[in-house]
């Protein structure tokens, strides 16, 4: 009998802790969803240095990250501005080094962290192009979004997201928690926007619908593990009511950010990520096998009967099937 790794199928509370359950759903379900990983490989092809610069980066924060200074500083843009404010710490007077506010700041540059400067700047300028001048790159990172924590790192797809140790997994949320989702615009241009023959349903901006509002064009609010999304959208009453719902239905399969909640069935993250595993199992091994295999690992199987290990396989692979998008969100690993 085949075995699976459990880091491949075990994704249970005392393994996984509920912080970082949407972030492990969505990695997950990444590596076994056709559409993103062809996403990613052809993203690497056109952004080539990214990951390379980005895996420096993450080897320059590891002292850092042992010296527990990623708790004391929830994210990069936070020390980044206090660097702007100081300017350079070591030509400033002994007095002033000595002042105990300064010793958390004292205790970041004896860790190196100046020294993954360089390969942010480095990572900045593949992913957002060269031209991009030096007083933007900051800024243009907080435009990145949930995708980068795949496609920036080496070992996606082929490692589980717990094959990575936890200072790596914060090393990763530090440096791309402060990320927001960028207001997303309608894709077609103006011309196109304003002819008679344009589409019966887009999300557009405040300038292209000429109203006098200065505020974003998109507003994302977190409830929980879902969220609300507020923006501004076109209909074309010229079309009719099916060509409406059409276009909107097309709308909402690209840029629906995650599964819904389906209340009859009760199915969360958690039930997915067993699911998933129950599939990489059966890929592996007849459901009896897998049955046993599951038991003799965790006192228990991971499902009882051929009905719900079929039910479960059909479960993960209808959610494979939904269009894969950015999750967007902070979050903050709390260390053990």
């Amino acid at each position: 009998m085949k075995t699976v790794p459990q880091n491949e199928w075990d994704f249970s509370a005392d393994r996984v802790e509920k912080r970082e359950l949407p972030w492990c759903f969505r990695y997950e379900y990444a590596r076994n969803s056709d559409c993103f990983l062809a996403r990613t490989v052809q993203w690497r092809k056109e952004h080539k240095g990214a990951t390379k610069h980005f895996a420096a980066a993450i080897r320059a924060l590891k002292r850092f990250a042992e010296l527990g200074l990623v708790d004391d500083f929830g994210t990069l843009a936070e020390i980044m501005t206090i660097f702007l404010e100081l300017g350079e710490l070591r030509t400033m007077e002994e007095e002033l080094i000595q002042k105990p506010e300064m010793k958390p700041l004292l205790k970041v540059l004896d860790s190196g962290f100046p020294d993954v400067l360089p390969h942010l700047t480095k990572m900045y300028r593949a992913v957002f192009g060269e031209k991009v001048d030096d007083a933007r790159l900051l800024h243009v990172g907080c435009q990145m979004d949930f995708d980068y924590f795949m496609m920036l790192d080496q070992r996606f797809p082929k490692a589980a997201y717990y094959d990575s140790d936890l200072i790596f997994r914060r090393l990763k949320f530090f440096l791309l928690n402060q990320f927001f989702e960028p207001d997303v615009d309608s894709n077609l241009d103006a011309d196109s926007r304003l002819a008679v023959g344009g589409r019966a349903f887009w999300q557009t901006s405040h300038s292209h619908a000429e109203f006098d509002s200065q505020n974003a064009d998109s507003r994302t609010v977190k409830h929980g593990q879902f969220s609300l999304q507020y923006f501004v959208a076109g209909v074309n009453w010229a079309h009719s009511n099916e060509a409406i719902i059409a276009e909107f239905r097309q709308w909402l399969t690209e840029h629906r950010p995650q599964p819904h909640y389906d209340r009859a069935r009760k199915t969360n993250e958690r039930d997915l990520l067993r699911a998933l595993g129950t599939l990489r199992l059966c890929k592996a091994m007849h459901w009896r096998e897998a049955e046993q295999y599951t038991k003799g690992l965790l006192g228990y199987p991971l499902y009882s009967g051929e009905k719900s290990w079929r039910r479960a396989i059909a479960k993960a692979k209808a959610q494979i099937k939904e269009p894969f998008v950015p999750f967007t969100g902070q979050l903050a690993l709390g260390a053990k």
